[in-house]
């Protein structure tokens, strides 16, 4: 998700007028409560799926790899957002320190929603094992590579980063040199069809076949006498559901952000014109839904994983590692008792 370098390429864009003093607190009020939210709500995930064993299985491995980018993106990017509604577009830290953190800042900003948009690709793609092929297990070294991946492939396509953004007049700026308008404009078509189009390509597919699978699955239980199929159903339909509203809750919070980024590129950027102020409004409204989408992941995430919930809410009560432990696995493993020992079938 090339964003930081359309936020922060328009230097040589005439500056609108600046914010009124309600405009500034409203805007900074907003993203101060999703700071907020985001931060308190990511750690919260992270600590408590490295806190207990139990749940550091399936998705839950995808979700941690999310809310891991989530944090990244809540304490860079929305403090330098809110920096940029008080003071501009004025990079505060001068000297080498100063630049070392316009590229690493820049960086980190970008490469967290690609590790979130990867995440969800393979979050997908273990759902779609799991119903479609059950036989076939993605191990937990697996997953923590595909997490690795993730993290790999996004480094890699955002390294350039590093020769491109300089401080000029005091901003923080990315300028590839004398073809940057050219360069600019390939690289984010590069990102938009690596990033965003294709992997909402293969999540779509997978989860039409999850969909399929699942609908056959359901025809073929009727006919039996006991509920261990359907309980197997239950099961993978909640999962399913799960990792669909983090997918559906990405593209919609993301969706405007990248409408606004087609836009600036080819109207801003092409024909050098002014945004405007309107136009600036909007693609502020449009940042804010990308960062609301850090804070919606972790209520998502407890509201449909009831292990998840079960044990962060044995965590807040002061119970040990320990009973935590056995309570998640408790529940993890109900299910799987009640469908080994249930018949499947008429006798």
């Amino acid at each position: 998700m090339n964003t930081s370098s359309v936020t922060n390429s328009t230097s040589g864009i005439p500056a609108t007028n600046a914010l009124s003093p309600s405009e500034q607190i409203g805007k900074v009020f907003a993203l101060a409560v999703i700071f907020v939210v985001s931060l308190v709500g990511n750690a919260l995930i992270i600590i408590t799926i490295s806190k207990y064993k139990a749940l550091q299985k399936s998705i839950n491995y995808f979700i941690l790899n999310m809310a891991v980018s989530d944090l990244i993106l809540t304490l860079v990017t929305i403090p330098m957002l809110i920096s940029k509604q008080i003071v501009g577009n004025r990079w505060l830290i001068k000297g080498m320190a100063g630049l070392v953190l316009c590229k690493t800042s820049l960086f980190l900003s970008d490469i967290s929603p690609v590790v979130s948009i990867l995440s969800l690709v393979f979050m997908s793609f273990d759902r779609f094992v799991a119903v479609v092929f059950p036989l076939w297990k993605l191990t937990s070294k697996t997953r923590v590579i595909l997490n690795m991946t993730t993290w790999i492939i996004a480094c890699a396509f955002y390294s350039p980063y590093f020769h491109g953004f300089k401080i000029v007049d005091e901003q923080c700026i990315l300028f590839w040199g004398v073809n940057h308008i050219t360069f600019n404009t390939v690289y984010w078509m590069v990102n938009a069809v690596t990033f965003i189009i294709l992997p909402f390509a293969i999540i779509t597919i997978f989860y039409v076949a999850i969909f399929i699978e699942l609908r056959r699955q359901l025809k073929k239980s009727k006919g039996m006498m006991a509920n261990s199929h359907t309980l197997r159903q239950k099961q993978n339909r909640k999962i399913a559901k799960l990792a669909f509203c983090i997918v559906f809750a990405f593209g919609i919070c993301y969706g405007p952000l990248n409408l606004v980024i087609v836009m600036m590129q080819n109207f801003v950027f092409k024909w050098k014109r002014n945004p405007g102020h309107e136009f600036q409004q909007w693609y502020f409204v449009s940042q804010l839904f990308s960062f609301l989408n850090a804070a919606i992941n972790p209520i998502i995430c407890i509201y449909f994983n009831r292990n998840l919930y079960q044990s962060l809410r044995s965590w807040v009560c002061g119970k040990s590692n320990q009973e935590s432990n056995q309570e998640a696995l408790r529940l993890s493993n109900a299910q799987q008792s009640k469908m080994k020992n249930l018949p499947t079938t008429h006798r």
